[in-house]
């Protein structure tokens, strides 16, 4: 009974596969389908009693980890805002750091304390450095989602520290699965409904742009060039013309 209920708990990933796939976060959503098989896979062949293992054990309890990992890397990189020419090298760095961590230590503590303090180290600094340059802070701060989102990792930390430090192997079962469903619904709250934010910044502006061209336009005006400026010899020509009208008024004057 457990080791159906581990394996059907994985569904729970389909809610922020969903969304990844709506938002066109389509790399995150392929990790988040690979976590979902792996887990599932892997709590197959480890279960008591019925068990069937399409892979050695070996292998899917590696992809079982590592996608686990990833996820959280990844889902940290969406909501930290990381600029987009940079996403693809965060995905290669942690990816490589933290199957090699998998690799020596794969059932060790800091294999898994590494990436989560990466991941609140990631998010702390992007949203540090967002604050103190245009002293904002991101609208996912003060939306419902969040909190329940925190409250729901909090809980998913204490089922996962409860069976891996104190070994609660009667309840693994149930509170295995319950780590599943927490942090699973926790992702499925902390992504945007829309792509990152730079992109979403890029969309309001052609956004602005199509409207601005919608918009009426001035008549144009067509002005006459200026006339060219009077030469030397015509200004001299009206100065004469000038003085001789002025004497013919006075002579006029004086002849009455």
């Amino acid at each position: 009974m457990d080791g159906l209920l581990l394996v059907f708990s994985n569904l729970s990933l389909l809610p922020a596969i969903y969304i990844a796939i709506k938002g066109q976060f389509y790399a995150e959503s392929i990790i988040y389908c690979l976590t979902m098989i792996f887990s599932a896979l892997y709590h197959l062949c480890d279960c008591h009693g019925f068990h069937y293992c399409i892979f050695p054990y070996d292998m899917l309890q590696f992809g079982d980890f590592f996608t686990a990992t990833l996820t959280l890397w990844c889902t940290a990189i969406i909501i930290s805002n990381v600029p987009y020419q940079w996403i693809s090298s965060f995905h290669l760095v942690g990816a490589t750091i933290f199957g090699t961590l998998l690799h020596f230590w794969m059932t060790g503590t800091w294999s898994f304390v590494v990436p989560a303090i990466s991941t609140l180290l990631l998010i702390g600094s992007y949203w540090g450095y967002r604050y103190y340059r245009e002293r904002t802070l991101p609208e996912l701060i003060y939306s419902n989602n969040f909190y329940v989102a925190i409250g729901l990792m909090v809980l998913g930390s204490i089922l996962f520290a409860s069976q891996t430090i104190f070994y609660f192997r009667r309840l693994y079962g149930i509170s295995h699965s319950l780590w599943h469903i927490s942090m699973s619904l926790a992702i499925a709250l902390l992504l945007p409904r829309y792509q990152n934010i730079d992109s979403f910044w890029t969309e309001n502006l052609k956004i602005n742009s199509t409207n601005e061209s919608n918009q009426p336009k001035p008549p144009i005006i067509a002005i006459a060039p200026a006339p060219p400026p009077p030469t030397t010899a015509s200004c001299q020509q009206h100065n004469n013309n000038d003085i001789m009208n002025f004497n013919s008024q006075v002579n006029k004057a004086f002849a009455l």
